[in-house]
């Protein structure tokens, strides 16, 4: 009776359930895969745009259509995900539920390869201009003052992006990761009642 309440309830939040209850074949992939695809395109999409992108409100357009699809997008995989795993096992996966945590800090990754392909890309424009600048404290200035100069610039928008992706993946992880971990403790303490109740009376001596 239990298993069949939550599987309707869990049921009614989902727009596929006429289908797999554990969702096609693309939308298992997106489920599974979600945060490494948001950390891909956060790790290679913001250095892209603040070298190819140079005009402001350009950037203004496809950073608004990125915020307003993306996150949503992300939020909506991860609480399907787990959905499908109370819909399909009846409660959540044990090793799928590990994953899925433990893929949700991805996202911070993307935002970290940003940063490094940044400072990389500066490190080596201000290396290859040291006929510029002489000593330490000419380096300290020239590096400085070029900050605007250097082909890989990274702007409000770009450092906007970033902070904003930091965000989500904080918001993420502090709400599905509590979920997940409520759920399997619930479940386990069911699990553990179930066999207690169940278990035939000690024998009398």
């Amino acid at each position: 009776m239990e298993d069949t309440t939550v599987k309707f309830a869990f049921s009614s939040l989902n727009p596929w359930r006429r289908r797999e209850v554990s969702g096609g074949a693309a939308e298992q992939f997106a489920e599974k895969y979600d945060s490494h695809i948001y950390a891909m395109f956060v790790a290679f999409g913001v250095p892209l745009l603040a070298l190819l992108v140079h005009d402001f409100w350009t950037k203004v357009a496809i950073v608004a259509v990125w915020f307003a699809v993306a996150p949503i997008s992300y939020f909506w995989l991860e609480g399907m995900e787990i959905v499908h795993q109370i819909l399909k096992f009846g409660m959540l996966n044990q090793e799928q539920s590990d994953r899925q945590r433990r893929t949700m800090y991805d996202v911070y990754y993307g935002v970290a390869m940003a940063c490094v392909i940044w400072f990389i890309a500066y490190a080596f424009y201000v290396g290859s201009h040291s006929a510029e600048y002489s000593g330490f404290w000419g380096l300290i200035v020239f590096t400085f003052i070029s900050v605007g100069n250097a082909p890989l610039h990274y702007g409000v928008i770009e450092w906007g992006t970033l902070i904003e992706t930091t965000i989500v993946a904080r918001v993420t992880v502090h709400v599905f990761f509590a979920i997940i971990t409520a759920f399997l403790h619930a479940t386990g303490g069911q699990q553990r009642y179930e066999t207690e109740t169940r278990a035939p009376p000690p024998a009398r001596t």
